[in-house]
């Protein structure tokens, strides 16, 4: 598959509006690596007690290695930085989807989109919990209704745990479509307005998904720029009114930072975004990030502890064998589940 088509495939837009975006491609790629790098270094090490009950395994005994001291910067943490690229790659390339077709189909796609890939990589964290338990004489802590919870992408509501610990950001996702699905005509009209209007009641719920879904609109923003809908002056304006709303928001405030180095990095690579260049790399990370994110937490942990604890190998070539093992996983959802699904939503919208 060519850079062109790739990226046309993720974004949802034309081949022609997607060339100019290449760079959101690879930064979806990138992003995935340092969500990844948080996980299983800063967490592992980190949060040892917190990681070792969420994956059912034993807590790991030792000193940190020296790669640990790249993550442990509370001034830019990898994972709310990778997370904040993500929000602002999906402000910034939903909207193309919404370009083409109605707000009820582009809703179905969505969710063909998220759910399939989704039930399979719960379905194989599932399994991998299910196995550590059995292995570390540990009970495996989820029933049925937390279960079937997480099927749904409803756990957050009926009060129940994450089981994959990273489907919390799938739940922003879906509640962005919604809020797209119903708000995007306003946004065509009246673009600036529009977007300062919902941000400014997001920040009033005070949770800290409207919060996130500022950033989501941030990116927004982006795409109406990338369009010439607006302004770089009424950019500039309403990023800084945005950026007030999110940083009197977020909690902890530290975070702030984290979220801050990404939306810089973000809004640079848009400034020269005519000059990106196509990298295999990152296009080919890009292509499995999805399924790589859904996978990582637990399927990294799994395999790095029974390495370590188990065979005694070195943490480093531990770390080195499951990212092998992760990729390939990944890459087995993107062929097998993601693209087609991804065909028939985009079936749907050609309708």
């Amino acid at each position: 598959m060519s850079n062109r088509a790739s990226v046309a495939t993720n974004t949802g837009s034309s081949p022609k509006a997607a060339e100019r975006l290449i760079f959101a491609n690879q930064l979806r790629g990138l992003a995935a690596l340092i969500v990844l790098a948080s996980h299983l270094i800063g967490q592992y090490w980190g949060a040892r007690d917190f990681a070792a009950l969420a994956t059912c395994t034993p807590v790991q005994p030792g000193v940190p290695p020296p790669v640990y001291a790249l993550v442990a910067n509370p001034w830019l943490q990898p994972g709310p930085f990778g997370v904040a690229l993500f929000f602002l790659i999906s402000g910034l390339v939903i909207p193309f989807s919404l370009e083409r077709t109605s707000g009820s189909r582009f809703l179905l796609a969505r969710l063909l989109r998220i759910y399939p890939t989704y039930w399979m990589a719960l379905l194989v964290s599932i399994c991998l919990l299910h196995a550590d338990a059995t292995l570390w004489d540990h009970v495996f802590p989820y029933g049925w209704r937390t279960i079937f919870a997480n099927v749904l992408l409803i756990h957050e509501v009926t009060g129940d745990p994450s089981i994959d610990l990273v489907n919390w950001t799938l739940c922003v996702e879906l509640k962005f479509y919604l809020l797209m699905a119903l708000a995007y005509r306003f946004i065509q009209k009246w673009p600036a307005s529009t977007i300062l209007i919902l941000s400014g009641l997001l920040a009033a719920t005070r949770r800290q998904d409207g919060i996130d879904l500022i950033l989501m609109l941030g990116g927004t923003l982006f795409h109406l720029r990338h369009h010439e809908r607006i302004s770089r002056i009424t950019l500039a304006l309403c990023c800084c009114g945005l950026a007030v709303l999110f940083a009197r928001g977020i909690q902890p405030p530290v975070l702030a930072y984290s979220y801050g180095f990404a939306a810089l990095l973000f809004t640079l690579l848009f400034v020269f975004r005519r000059y990106a260049i196509p990298s295999r790399l990152l296009d080919g990370l890009a292509a499995i990030s999805y399924p790589l994110y859904l996978v990582h937490f637990i399927a990294g942990f799994a395999v790095v502890k029974f390495l370590t604890l188990r065979l005694h190998l070195p943490y480093e070539l531990s770390l080195i064998a499951a990212l092998f093992l992760i990729i390939t996983l990944a890459a087995l959802l993107h062929y097998m589940i993601e693209l087609p699904t991804i065909a028939l939503g985009r079936q749907i919208t050609r309708r």
